[in-house]
């Protein structure tokens, strides 16, 4: 039996996704997953989910936006966990999801990782830190990061 690590970040986009965690857990538990949720709180939540786990789970499914995914891409490059990372997009963009064409129905991401429908995709690294999607450097750097979560939830990408 297989684990998956769930790394759910509830205040993603709407907020909305978080109702659907126990389905997406009963759809996994159906095709024999072993699954491990980690709900986050804060910044940073996704590194210490890797960490607290790494070793114990043989792939990651990532519920947020695209700042969840990078900190989980992160996470697991700074431990050097090399598993198949599934991306169930829930946030106030999605930039990096729609880019791909990656659903955001969450039985999607279920039969993706059923499936075992990989995509192998570059992690970039600059000092420090891994990215996947997006590097950026100078005076808009931190926009995104500072854009209150209550705004993006009701502006979307007005927000920003």
């Amino acid at each position: 039996m297989e684990t998956i690590l769930v790394i759910l970040n509830p205040v993603a986009g709407r907020a909305t996704i978080k109702r659907y965690l126990s389905e997406i857990v009963s759809a996994l538990n159906r095709y024999n997953y072993r699954v491990l949720v980690y709900v986050t709180s804060q910044s940073k939540d996704p590194y210490r989910a890797v960490e607290m786990y790494a070793g114990s789970f043989d792939k990651v499914l990532t519920i947020g936006g695209d700042g969840t995914l990078s900190e989980t891409i992160g996470a697991l490059a700074k431990y050097k966990c090399d598993v198949p990372v599934c991306y169930l997009p829930s946030g106030s963009t999605n930039d990096f999801a729609n880019s791909l064409n990656i659903s955001s129905n969450y039985l999607d991401a279920v039969e993706s990782i059923r499936s075992n429908n990989i995509r192998k995709l570059d992690v970039g690294k600059i000092n420090d830190a891994y990215f996947v999607y997006v590097a950026s450097f100078g005076l808009f750097t931190e926009t995104s990061y500072n854009t209150p979560q209550e705004l993006k939830n009701v502006m979307g990408n007005l927000a920003y």
